[in-house]
Parts: C-alpha cells; sequence; structure tokens
C-alpha cells in the first residue's frame, strides 16, 4: 500500500466507527425522532468530538436524548448525560473503595447499615429481578411460581455472584403468597416476597433470615425501614 494511503485509511475507518456509532446510538434505543433527525446527530457528534469512545457510553441514555427538539436541547441533554456518567464513574469508585476499606469489619454506621456490604448490591440486584419475574408469572397464571434452582444461577451469573446461587425460594400452598431469601459473602441475609397478588413487594434484611412470610412484625413494605435498613 502506498504510503499516502495510510493517513486516508486511517480516517476512513475513523469517520466509519463515528457513522456506527451514532447509528447504533439512534437505531437501538430509538434515540431520534422523525424531525429535525440530523440535528440532534450532529449536536451528539460535536458535543463528544465524534469520538466513539465517547458516543459509545451515551447509547443506554438514549432515551433521555432522544426527548430533545433540535441541536440546542439535544447539545444540552448530551452535556448532562455525559457528567452523570462521570458522576455515576466517581461514585461507583467510591463505593469500590469503601468496600475494601470495610471488607471483614463488623458493625453498622450512623445510619444502621453493615460496614461491611460486600455482594449486597448484587444480592439485592438479583432478588428485585426474581420479584419482577415472579410478578410476570402471577399476573399470568394467577399464582407465584417455585422457580428452578437453573434459572436462580442464571440471574446470579448475570449479576456476578457465585454458583449455586443459594437463594431458597419459599411459596405458599395457595401460590398467593411468596419469598426469596439469600444470605451475602459476609453472613448477612436478604429477602424479598409478597404475601398477596400483584402488585406487592417487601423487603427484609439481617443477621439471620425471616422466620415468616411477609409480614408487618418482620418485613418492609415497599420501601426499606427498620426491618430492611440495607435495602437502600
Amino acid at each position: 500500500m502506498p504510503a499516502w494511503l495510510t493517513p486516508a485509511a486511517l480516517l476512513m475507518i475513523y469517520v466509519l466507527s463515528v457513522i456506527v456509532a451514532v447509528e447504533l446510538l439512534a437505531v437501538r434505543v430509538s434515540l431520534f425522532a422523525d424531525d429535525n433527525r440530523w440535528k440532534q446527530k450532529l449536536a451528539v457528534v460535536l458535543r463528544t468530538s465524534g469520538r466513539p469512545s465517547r458516543i459509545d457510553p451515551l447509547i443506554p441514555w438514549g432515551h433521555v436524548i432522544g426527548r430533545a427538539d433540535g441541536f440546542r436541547e439535544a447539545w444540552r441533554e448530551t452535556k448532562w448525560v455525559e457528567e452523570r456518567i462521570r458522576q455515576d464513574a466517581a461514585a461507583d469508585q467510591a463505593e469500590q473503595q469503601r468496600l475494601a476499606e470495610n471488607t471483614g469489619v463488623e458493625g453498622t454506621d450512623a445510619e444502621g447499615q453493615q460496614l461491611d456490604r460486600r455482594e449486597f448490591q448484587e444480592t439485592r440486584d438479583l432478588l428485585r429481578q426474581l420479584a419482577s419475574n415472579q410478578m410476570g408469572h402471577y399476573n399470568k397464571n394467577g399464582r407465584y411460581g417455585e422457580g428452578p434452582a437453573a434459572t436462580f444461577d442464571h440471574f446470579a451469573r448475570q449479576h456476578g455472584l457465585p454458583t449455586p446461587a443459594g437463594i431458597a425460594l419459599h411459596v405458599t400452598g395457595n401460590g398467593q403468597g411468596w419469598y426469596a431469601v439469600r444470605q451475602t459473602i459476609t453472613g448477612h441475609w436478604f429477602a424479598i416476597g409478597a404475601n398477596t397478588g400483584t402488585p406487592d413487594q417487601w423487603l427484609y434484611d439481617g443477621d439471620s433470615p425471616p422466620t415468616s412470610f411477609p409480614c408487618e412484625e418482620e418485613w418492609d413494605q415497599w420501601a426499606p425501614d427498620s426491618n430492611s435498613p440495607n435495602w437502600d
């Protein structure tokens, strides 16, 4: 290949990568409306300096930028999303540092939350996904399901947890109540469930598993409270 073709080839590759990134942003999340489509694309490209490494992280936020009406608003929304991504990354880094510093540390902080929170976020996300699955099962069948362990392990892998998932699922005889519980690597327990048809959700966490199906004495309904301080 002639030497003079090398810069041209690199430029072509760069331009194509930008086009692909922007189109993926548009198509994958239905980002751009039919009107002013090119203005929104132009705003994203100029705001990100046409760098695919900056465009790619915007894809999950397409529904936000997609509400923009024209160039200026798309520019503002893209700026806001990029700042939010930086804030989330900083918060995640701080959380990882806090997890490392508190590994093996017993006790709670001023808000009553455990200091050693390893697997807490992953376990909560796993149980919430299982609750969503149970809700869908109830809406379709009129009762909660008793899912196979393979399903739990699949969910666990999605959230970076070891398998077997270690989830114990309990369903009432009439299928109108259920709860699932998991113990984290720290020994702390989390549980989620319902005691009636959808929509219904109860939360629990503690040093030991719950002793009953969801109820006011031992669980919190909908939002974290005294019986589920580590769900927040």
